[in-house]
């Protein structure tokens, strides 16, 4: 469940990086959609490029959680999801919130349903011996 979790956020947080990519690009015809408002290369918020950035960087660090738990990495892989999603919860959702407070309402409960099942798994599982 947990791996199948940060598999799943991770992929639909990389849609950031194809945000970013399309706001990179230097064709006319591009156009990213958000709240009945499009943004071109040339006319979009700075706040949605940090956002796409920050998206990438959850997303990559929640897909090497999923590979390091798939691979039975432990530690690393729990480590990983609780950076991920601290920056996604700190950080990412903050400027979300900017662009569309509806989004950030489901990925907050999502986001933070993983990062509880994260603890419990790191409680139940990778408890050092005192």
């Amino acid at each position: 469940m947990l791996i199948l979790g940060c598999a799943l956020l991770g992929l639909v947080s990389l849609l950031g990086l194809v945000i970013f990519l399309a706001l990179l690009s230097s064709d006319p015809d591009v156009q990213v959609a958000l709240n009945d408002a499009t943004y071109t290369p040339a006319n979009h918020p700075g706040i949605l490029l940090v956002t796409s950035v920050g998206e990438a960087v959850v997303g990559v660090l929640l897909l090497v959680a999923a590979g390091a738990l798939l691979f039975g990495r432990d530690r690393v892989g729990t480590a990983a999801a609780r950076v991920g999603l601290l920056v996604a919860l700190a950080g990412v959702n903050v400027t979300l919130g900017y662009l569309d407070a509806e989004i950030v309402v489901v990925a907050v409960v999502v986001e933070l349903a993983l990062f509880l099942l994260v603890g419990r798994y790191r409680e139940r599982f990778l408890r050092t011996a005192a």
